[in-house]
């Protein structure tokens, strides 16, 4: 609970349906996370990508302070 997360990408559910932005963003606060909207050293505990290995400017500034994708 408490755990600040990010996401990136455009997620899709099982079915292929697109999960759009603020549906994760509820799912995550029904869950106790606390959703951000960008990543920083501070502010941001998980990153929460769409697509394995993503480069995008979200996962690079990840993987530069050190939290978990």
């Amino acid at each position: 609970a408490g755990t600040r997360i990010c996401f990136t990408g455009t997620a899709q559910d099982a079915a292929g349906r697109i999960v759009e932005r603020p549906e994760m963003e509820a799912l995550a606060e029904d869950a106790g996370l606390v959703p951000v909207k960008t990543v920083s050293k501070t502010r941001c505990d998980v990153l929460v990508t769409a697509e394995a290995g993503t480069q995008s400017g979200k996962a690079r500034k990840a993987a530069e302070y050190g939290k978990p994708v």
